[in-house]
């Protein structure tokens, strides 16, 4: 006989319970309002158009001061948040009469590198990812279909890996166009202090896990969540999704404050937010985040500098054959090409069904 069906349910993502618990889904042009008030079309969500209910909502916000006003907020409440916290884990060493203060600059950010991952983390954790996550539930009660946390199709994220490392050798030469630019000299100073701090850290005795848990994997979720996941949908709603995805680059590269990156920053954050759009999911964007920065620590790690800097766009860019720039530039139109063609099919069944497309 053959075996039973296995009864056991299947636990939901937080997304999921979301749309679970919105009324069935009622297909609608796109900008119409349901008896329940405004709702904002969502082609992945399997339960239809997220209700606009929150506060931002009924005030009736602009989408796009929100955008912006949310990204200046979020920089100032990493920025202290992190320094405070950093602070607040160096008064036990202090006390203690731990030297953290000395002449040697690297010695230095080796005896404190510890306590500013760690404090670095967690203005990102609260004044990133917290911000984040509390504004979205202003717009909506289903908040993280607004910041489009939900499962993605493996071929999504598969696809999104294999397009981050085609584009790596244009953004290295992006790098080197960048440093060509006309810019200041204290600018430059400036880069330079920075890349030295991050690699004085990198090479301090923390080890390979807390580098890449602080350095990779924080920032991926957190930086997301606050560009890709809401960001870009308050810039969607407001110039398109063309003009919501340049702009959600163009304001990556910004955003870093860095004129010496800001050309390959821009390109890498218009295509996670394209990324983003395309699969109707946050996630193959964290993965394919996550998987920059962790090159960039692992590489380090291994004495690989070199590498680790033509990673994340230092000034140390790899010298690519222009042959492997152009095979590059091909294989990322490819899996351009099969994201625009074929993420629809990935979408919901009922949403197929129904004609949310």
């Amino acid at each position: 006989m053959p075996d039973a069906p296995d009864s056991t349910p299947r636990r939901r993502s937080p997304a999921e319970e979301e749309d679970a618990a919105s009324p069935p889904h009622v297909p609608q042009r796109r900008g119409a309002q349901s008896a329940g008030g405004p709702r904002l079309p969502d082609p992945w969500s399997r339960r239809g158009p997220l209700p606009l209910d929150g506060y931002f909502e009924r005030e009736q916000f602009s989408p796009l001061l929100m955008a912006l006003g949310v990204l200046v907020i979020g920089f100032v409440a990493f920025q202290v948040i992190g320094a405070l916290a950093t602070v607040a884990l160096l008064i036990p060493q202090i006390a203690a009469g731990g030297e953290v203060s000395t002449g040697d600059p690297q010695a230095m950010m080796q005896s404190i590198g510890a306590e500013a991952i760690l404090g670095n983390s967690m203005g990102q954790a609260l004044g990133l990812g917290g911000l984040t996550v509390l504004v979205a539930g202003g717009h909506t009660r289903r908040r993280w279909g607004f910041l489009r946390l939900r499962r993605p199709p493996w071929q999504a994220v598969a696809l999104g890996l294999i397009g981050l490392v085609a584009l790596t050798p244009a953004l290295s030469e992006l790098i080197r166009l960048n440093q060509q630019l006309p810019l200041p000299e204290s600018l430059r100073f400036l880069e330079d202090m920075r890349t030295e701090t991050i690699r004085m850290i990198l090479e301090s005795d923390l080890g390979l896990v807390a580098n890449v848990a602080g350095l990779a994997v924080v920032p991926a979720l957190c930086e997301e969540l606050l560009f890709r996941g809401y960001a870009q949908r308050q810039l969607e709603r407001a110039a398109g999704a063309a003009g919501g995805i340049a702009l959600a680059g163009l304001l990556f590269g910004i955003y870093h404050l860095d004129p010496l990156q800001a050309l390959p920053l821009s390109m890498l954050g218009g295509y996670l937010a394209y990324l983003t759009w395309r699969t109707g999911s946050l996630w193959p964007a964290i993965i394919a985040h996550f998987a920059n920065n962790a090159f960039a620590v692992v590489t380090t790690e291994l004495g690989d500098a070199q590498a680790a800097e033509a990673a994340v766009g230092a000034e140390g860019a790899a010298n690519w054959p222009w042959y492997a720039v152009v095979g590059g530039l091909i294989l990322f139109a490819t899996v351009l090409f099969l994201l625009h063609t074929r993420a629809p099919r990935w979408r919901p069944a009922d949403e197929i069904v129904n004609g949310g497309s």
